[in-house]
């Protein structure tokens, strides 16, 4: 994704996209959707590849706003390579290995995909508020901690006879308290870090 990325060419995107989404459904394709199917050995990377493909086509939507900000983008090819995008997605979604879930997940992405629009809109309107950025520099950590651990935290206390909002509220709260070690002590020094060498390898090549 990277040459397209830099060229921010709406055709390069497209293609890149395109293969995405291809790729991912072949290995989809692999997953046996019925559970009388023996499962073979490739059964677990193809549920691997499969589903993360598709989150992958869908976090490339933030690769478009992204240069749309820097100015490498059109508003319409936004608007072109977003919708492109969510249709690709909810195609994949709709054959892949999580499509038991498809119209909770659909809507729940695309309710995310407009809320995130929406704000980007209006950004020149909104503050920086405290909490807001906070949970802006955590974001990332958070989704990566966020789902596993916290279904596991609600299952056990469900299963201890804990309200569910109080298993709710435990399993956001470890997340978060998770995301924020994360990323005090991990993504930001090796933010650091990449920009210390990203600038040294600069330095070197511009010799």
């Amino acid at each position: 994704m990277r040459p397209a990325g830099r060229r921010s060419s709406p055709a390069g995107l497209t293609i890149t996209l395109g293969w995405l989404l291809v790729v991912t459904r072949v290995f989809g394709r692999a997953w046996p959707h019925r559970p009388s199917v023996v499962f073979w050995p490739w059964t677990v990377p193809a549920y691997a590849l499969g589903l993360g493909g598709q989150m992958l086509a869908y976090m490339l939507i933030g690769t478009f706003f992204n240069l749309h900000v820097r100015g490498s983008l059109t508003s319409g090819a936004l608007a072109g390579l977003t919708l492109a995008t969510g249709a690709g997605v909810t195609w994949l979604w709709s054959r892949g290995p999580v499509a038991i879930e498809f119209w909770p997940g659909v809507i729940s992405y695309a309710a995310a995909l407009a809320l995130f629009a929406a704000c980007y809109a209006w950004r020149s309107r909104i503050s920086a508020w405290g909490p807001l950025a906070w949970l802006a520099d955590v974001s990332y950590p958070l989704y990566l901690v966020h789902a596993m651990p916290g279904y596991a935290i609600m299952r056990l206390l469900l299963e201890a006879g804990v309200s569910p909002w109080i298993a709710i509220v435990t399993a956001f709260g470890c997340a978060l308290g998770t995301a924020a070690i994360l990323n005090r002590w991990i993504e930001g020094p090796s933010q650091q870090l990449g920009r210390a060498w990203a600038k040294k390898l600069h330095a070197a090549a511009s010799c």
